[in-house]
Order: structure tokens, then sequence, then C-alpha cells
């Protein structure tokens, strides 16, 4: 173990693309550190006794034991420890140090990571994902640039269906419309799906042409989404200009993967990153609406759902119906899980339990409707009888069947 430790310090050290990678990688940790922190995102979530659970951490509530001041130390702690890490990155006497507190502090995110459903997004997925080759992996250098074109062909992949080619997927308004609108949405695709492989062209002018075209594509984008997803983007994207700085004469990566000549390990980690991607499909119905199978694979605004129609209903004696609670409306939910059923599953266990405090043995029903925008009605996600003893568990393997459409619409049902 040793051995191999130093091995691999002496392999960031002995390039200089890799070791400002590291820093690179170690500054998306900086920005995270202001996106959780900007507004006390962080700390309402961290110090939220009903948080949103990963449905593999189901009682992901014993772990929200931070108070407020808690959670602000701890995520200062974590961005000084990424500054740190820049820092130590910039000297190669200390490249030893850097990769230990790279791997500190990436341990740290994911610590707090899986406490909430909420801080999910692929602006965490894809970092997480590069910063494991770049720490564990054989070579990094002959993976990484693979992996980061992969990423755009299975975005891209997600993007082929109406929702995005007609700009309705779109979180916010942009500054384009109508057809100009429709045709950005198409070659962003052709970008994602084709003109991609451009990074792994022999033709040093065809890289840097393609490097500049998702430069552009992701400094638009800022007005749409934000600072932090493109900023991340343009950091995990700094490995190509970086290699080819340092290699400038190095042979284009598309030859040598489509001869056999990218490495075992190269292969192996495209076939299990192509594998997550298509877990999805695997899975009976709508996974933009069900939310199965989607932990594993990107998650691009390739959908936009909607859902107005979430209730709980309490039966009390006499069969009087009361509803309980509708669709919440927060700030801290992202876009992509706002209509997620897990959220809402959540939403259901919280209200259980709280009841179950209160002695109050009243049957609990859980109903949500949802839709993707273009289509012309809502459809029945879940409609749970008695969820409290029913208690549903969210497999993320396999089908849940309780995510079977059963029932009419709620404005029907409580008629």
């Amino acid at each position: 173990m040793i051995a191999w430790w130093q091995r691999r310090v002496d392999h960031v050290r002995g390039s200089t693309a890799l070791r400002w990678y590291g820093a690179c990688l170690a500054a998306i940790h900086l920005l995270t550190f202001v996106y959780w922190d900007l507004g006390g995102f962080a700390a309402r979530i961290l110090g939220d006794r009903s948080p949103v659970c990963w449905p593999f951490f189901e009682d992901c509530s014993s772990a929200h034991v931070l108070s407020k001041h808690g959670v602000e130390t701890a995520l200062w702690l974590y961005g000084i420890g990424a500054s740190a890490t820049i820092l130590a990155f910039t000297r190669r006497r200390y490249v030893g140090v850097a990769l230990v507190l790279l791997t500190a502090v990436n341990l740290a995110k994911g610590a707090l990571f899986i406490l909430d459903y909420r801080f999910m997004g692929n602006y965490h997925y894809m970092p997480f994902i590069i910063t494991a080759l770049y720490l564990m992996w054989p070579r990094p250098e002959q993976t990484i640039g693979f992996v980061l074109v992969a990423f755009y062909v299975s975005a891209g992949a997600l993007k082929l269906d109406k929702e995005w080619l007609s700009g309705a997927a779109l979180i916010a308004p942009t500054w384009l419309s109508g057809k100009l609108l429709e045709l950005a949405c198409a070659y962003v695709v052709i970008l994602e799906l084709v003109l991609v492989f451009g990074l792994l062209s022999r033709h040093r002018w065809v890289r840097w042409v393609t490097v500049g075209q998702l430069a552009i594509f992701h400094a638009y984008s800022w007005h749409v989404v934000g600072f932090f997803y493109p900023c991340v983007m343009g950091l995990l994207l700094a490995w190509y200009p970086l290699r080819w700085l340092e290699v400038p004469e190095e042979d284009g990566l598309g030859g040598r993967l489509a001869n056999g000549r990218a490495g075992a390990a190269t292969y192996a980690i495209l076939a299990l990153y192509a594998a997550a991607q298509l877990a999805p499909t695997l899975f009976s119905g709508d996974s933009a609406i069900t939310g199965e199978g989607r932990i594993f694979a990107l998650n691009m605004m390739d959908a936009k759902v909607e859902c107005d129609h979430f209730q709980l209903v309490r039966t009390t004696v006499g069969d009087h119906v009361v509803i309980e609670e509708t669709t919440e409306r927060r700030t801290d939910v992202g876009v992509r899980i706002k209509c997620d059923p897990i959220r809402f599953w959540n939403i259901a266990r919280t209200a259980c339990r709280e009841h179950a405090a209160l002695g109050d043995d009243a049957r609990i029903d859980a109903y949500l409707d949802a839709r993707r925008t273009t289509d012309p009605a809502y459809r029945s996600v879940f409609a749970v009888e008695d969820i409290c003893n029913a208690a549903p568990h969210f497999d993320i393997w396999r089908h849940n069947s309780w995510l079977e459409p059963r029932s009419p619409p709620v404005a029907v049902r409580l008629q």
C-alpha cells in the first residue's frame, strides 16, 4: 500500500498537467463551499429535522445532529481544507500532502452529501467520478479524457426528446426564443453527441475548436442555470488544455480508443459508466417522473416535470376527510427533484412519524400526480392508502410496484 501510494505521488509530481488538474479538482470543492454556504443553503438543509433522505439511507434524520453553528463551522473547515489543497498542488514538493488533502475534502463532501437528497446534482456526480479516477485509477491521464467525453455523450442522449428540443425543459427563461431557441437546443444535442468527439481528434486545431465551443456553451448557460454548474464544467474541462500543453504531439485519443490501445482500465470504466446511464431504461414507466434508476445516472434537463397534485389525506373518527398537506414550494429544492417521488415519499414518512409521536393512529393516504410540461394531463405517480402501515420501501435496484399508476387524478378522487 505504501509503495502504491508513493508511486501515485511520484506520478502526479512528474506531470504538470496532473498536478494542476488536482488544483482544479480542489477548486471545485472551494466552489462547492461557496455554493452551499451562499444564503445559508446547506445550513437550512443539514439543520432540518425533517430531511429528505436518500433511499439507501432512510434513517438519515438520526445523523442530522449539528446545530446551525455546527454546520457553518463544518462548512468553513471544508472550505479552508479546499483552499489548502489548491495551494499544496501549486508546489511539487507538497504533492503528497495535496493528494491526502484532496482525499479528505472529497470524503468530507461525500459525508455531507449523503445526509440529504436535496444535495443531489450532476455538478456533484461528475466531480465525484473524476476525482475518484484521479486519486485511485491506474494512469488517470489515459482515462479522464475519455470519461469527460462520455459525460457529454450521455447528456446529449438524454436530450433526444421533445421537451429539450422545444426548449420546454429549460429551468429558466433564456435570451433566445421561438425557432432560434429550438435551433440552439438542437445544436447542443449535436455538440454533445457528435462534435464533442473532436476532443479526441489527432488534429490540434479540431481539439481546440471543440473545447472552445464547449466553453461558449457553458458560458451562455450561466444565465439559465446559475454560476455553479458552468464553473464546475470549466474546471473539469481544464484537463484538455493542460494535457495538450504538456504533451502537444500526443496522438489523438479517438484513434487509440478505436484501435484497442486505450488500456483495459479505460474500457472497464467506460463500460461501467455506460451501464449506469442505462439503469433508468431498465425500469418500467417514465423515469423522469418515477425517479427510478436516476440515482445511478446523469440527471440533465431532459424533461421538466410539474406536480401540483400532491396530497396527504388523513381519515379521522367518523370517516371525516381532511386534506393534511399539499405540494410544498420550497426554495431549497432543486428543479430536478422538486417533483421526485423520493421527496414526497419522505414527506409522507415524516408525517407518519409526527402522528405516531403524538399518539395519533389516524389513517393517512398519500397521493402524487405529476406530468411532463408537454403532457396534456397529469398521471398518477403513486396512490398509497394507509401509507403509515403500508410503509413502502423505495428500492433503488428494482421496480417499486407502489409507483404504478393506479388511480384517477386527485381532483376527481376526492370528490
